[in-house]
Order: structure tokens, then C-alpha cells, then sequence
């Protein structure tokens, strides 16, 4: 399955929301990341909750700092904000582990977590916008109506 990236940015509560499915390529990344960058409502100090859902990465080390030096030097996306990168299986947490490792200090402070409950705390989400950010979330999933572990 092709990879595809999606995101939503809520300006009102300040947040990015970024779902991640189907097999991620350094091309689909990058892509992403420029699409991303030139959104009319994008703002890169806004806190992001990055959900990796049923995504495979197609990476090796090399693509791995790649990937990495791309975020470093991406003036559009980099800003001071929290990224929480919330991983479904062990395979995307050791990748987002090892990404973390290599793009080392930067503006934005990455924090690996377990469920979408973890993110909204790592990245200090008033609780009055738990439930916009969750069916905005849902919806980039593409699991509208439907339970979904969050």
C-alpha cells in the first residue's frame, strides 16, 4: 500500500494533528513535509500530535539521518514547539526512537508515546479541547463513527 500522510491544522487550540498510513517512503515524508510547510493555516510553533496509526516505514540508517537533516534545515516546519509521536507497534517505536537519536537538539521537543491520552498531556492540551483534537484525529484516520483506540 502506498504511503499517504495526512494532517489538519486547528489554529483555535493552536494544534497539528498528522496521521500516518500504508508504507512511508523518504519521498512521502518529504513530500509531506512541503505540503505541510506551505498550509495557509500551518504555523510551525503550534504542538503537534504526530500518529503513526498503520504506517510502515520503509527506512534503513542512512534514510533515517536523512530524514533527520531534512527536519533540521526545513525553515517552514521548524519552530520552539512540542511533537508528541504516538507509535501503534514496537517496529514504529524503535524508528521513531532512532529518528529522535540522530536529529538530536532542535527547536522541537520530540517525546515517543504510547496513546493519544499520553500526547494530549506530553504536549499540554487544555482538557476543554480533548474531544475537538480526538475527532479530528479520528477523522484523519479515516475511522469516522467507528471506535478507535486513542
Amino acid at each position: 500500500m502506498t504511503g499517504n500522510i495526512r494532517f489538519k491544522v486547528l489554529p483555535n487550540i493552536k494544534l497539528t494533528l498528522v496521521y500516518y498510513e500504508g508504507n512511508i517512503t523518504l519521498a512521502v515524508l518529504f513530500e509531506h513535509l512541503t505540503r505541510l510547510g506551505s498550509h495557509e493555516s500551518y504555523n510551525a510553533e503550534f504542538n503537534t500530535i504526530s500518529d503513526f496509526g498503520t504506517c510502515v516505514f520503509e527506512v534503513n540508517n542512512k534514510i533515517i539521518k536523512e530524514a533527520a537533516d531534512f527536519v533540521k534545515k526545513d525553515t517552514r516546519t521548524l519552530g520552539k514547539r512540542k511533537n508528541a509521536l504516538l507509535f501503534r507497534d514496537p517496529k514504529q517505536q524503535v524508528i521513531t526512537s532512532l529518528f529522535s537519536m540522530v536529529v538530536g537538539e532542535i527547536l522541537i521537543n520530540y517525546n515517543i508515546v504510547p496513546n493519544f491520552r499520553k500526547a494530549t498531556e506530553f504536549i499540554e492540551l487544555k482538557q476543554k479541547h480533548f474531544k475537538i483534537a480526538k475527532a479530528a484525529l479520528i477523522t484523519l484516520s479515516g475511522k469516522k463513527g467507528k471506535q478507535v483506540e486513542i
